[in-house]
């Protein structure tokens, strides 16, 4: 162990000399670029070099010629030069994702209209920015016009000083300044939540004015972190998976020719991002304060959620890269209708009524469960119709008993017995009375037939009766 510890200890003093000698040659070098002589663009090839003074418009005559020379104090250090264009240019990282969002979700075509909805926040302001910058470099073309929507809240939210800014830094872009009394409304109808509602008033005062203006995409600047908090909050209190959609269809019922797609450029960006763009000079003044009433005067449950987040990232330095991964296929249109398909589909199995095992054995049950009392009168109605039913049923077994019979005897017993059943009938009712001396007569002098004609045994006035 000794040993090891002497070895690191030279180890470390040869590196320490190899950084004395590196910073030495350095220094060295620095102090003879400074002493070196700067060479006059008149005097090259002449042999003699002029050396000139770090100080501006300073002259040195040398070989009967004078030389100038004009130099910054600083080193030559270059000014920094004026935008040609009035927006300020988002940083690289941002144009990237900007980029990369708009690519993967189709959100621009050539000759769209938009319309961005600005208000006076971090976020929008960027977005506006990204716009700008996006419509001078991308190929295709598209009209962007900016609306902003006025609450009446002067005294929490006032976003009127952007009026002077749209009309001086961007004249050329057309700009809408609704004002809309969404306050009051909120006080005469009493939701359940306050921020909810004006949300939805406000959501529904931008789909008004593109319709009016002709655009068929709404801009809207949620970014990456309110997706993830959207997904949680879902998730925690609804039981579903849903987020914010990148790009989705608002369906018109009454020009169904004029729907308007909802798009959120910025839904791969990151807060931090935009507020670090928007803490520049020229935009960091034209910021409006974000302090409604209705979101942060108490802290609400995105706020919780949001401090959630961060304690994770903070132990998990790529916790948004992989939120961001994950939630890609719900941020497309058509997922929301799939996972709801899929869970209605798995709830109605799982109910006891659609379970055919849980139907098989119910009908066991009712089964094996004796009938329940009647009442008196079920039960005489009950009775008559099963009297009714005995008696049809004794009918058809001597009929059938009958047909058996008829199959089995003969023709000469059949006349017999229908020649016995005439008579009776006769005699019940009382006709054909006659003497026994002339009954014995005719019997004596009837005719024997037979059904066929042929001789036999019954006489034929017993088959006349």
């Amino acid at each position: 162990m000794a040993r090891l510890r002497e070895e690191q200890k030279k180890k470390r003093q040869q590196q320490q000399q190899q950084r004395q000698q590196q910073n030495t040659v350095s220094a060295m070098v620095s102090t003879a670029e400074k002493k070196k002589a700067i060479r006059s663009s008149t005097e090259w090839g002449t042999g003699t070099p002029t050396i000139l003074n770090n100080n501006n418009n300073n002259k040195k005559k040398s070989n009967g010629t004078t030389t100038t020379a004009t130099t910054s104090d600083n080193g030559n250090k270059k000014k920094k030069k004026k935008s040609k264009y009035s927006h300020e240019k988002p940083p690289p990282k941002m144009m990237r994702l900007l980029y990369q969002a708009i690519h993967c979700f189709d959100m621009l075509s050539n000759g769209d209209r938009l319309l961005l909805g600005l208000s006076g926040g971090k976020d929008s302001l960027s977005l506006l920015h990204g716009l700008l910058e996006l419509q001078r470099q991308l190929p295709i073309q598209f009209d962007l016009h900016v609306c902003t929507i006025d609450p009446q809240m002067k005294d929490s939210y006032d976003p009127s000083s952007l009026q002077d800014y749209m009309k001086t830094t961007f004249p050329k872009v057309p700009y809408h300044y609704v004002t809309s009394d969404i306050l009051s409304r909120a006080t005469i109808q009493n939701p359940s939540s306050l921020c909810s509602y004006c949300a939805r008033m406000k959501r529904g005062i931008l789909y008004a004015t593109a319709r009016e203006q002709k655009c068929n995409k709404l801009v809207l600047a949620q970014h990456l972190d309110d997706a993830a908090e959207t997904f949680f909050m879902t998730l925690l209190h609804n039981g579903m998976l849903r987020t914010m959609k990148a790009n989705y269809c608002v369906v018109n019922d009454d020009d169904t020719n004029h729907n308007l797609s909802v798009i959120r450029p910025l839904i791969f960006c990151r807060e931090r991002d935009t507020t670090q763009f928007a803490q520049q000079p020229a935009l960091q003044q034209h910021l409006i304060a974000e302090n409604c009433p209705a979101c942060f005067e108490e802290p609400k449950e995105r706020a919780r959620v949001k401090k959630l987040l961060h304690r994770e990232e903070s132990l998990f330095p790529h916790f948004y890269d992989n939120i961001r991964t994950g939630l890609i296929p719900l941020m497309h249109d058509d997922m929301t209708a799939i996972l709801r398909s899929y869970s209605d589909e798995i709830h109605a199995k799982g109910k006891k009524e659609n379970n055919p095992i849980y139907q098989q054995r119910r009908k066991e049950r009712e089964e094996e469960q004796p009938p329940p009392p009647e009442t008196k009168e079920e039960q005489t109605t009950s009775d008559a119709a099963a009297a009714a039913d005995k008696e049809q049923q004794q009918q058809q077994h001597q009929k059938k008993k009958q047909a058996a019979l008829a199959e089995q005897l003969s023709d000469e017993i059949l006349l017999r017995e229908l020649a016995r059943r005439k008579a009776n009938r006769y005699r019940l009712v009382g006709a054909m009375k006659s003497t026994s001396s002339q009954q014995q007569q005719n019997q004596e002098d009837a005719v024997v037939c037979t059904k066929d004609g042929a001789n036999g045994t019954i006489r034929c006035y017993e088959l006349m009766e």
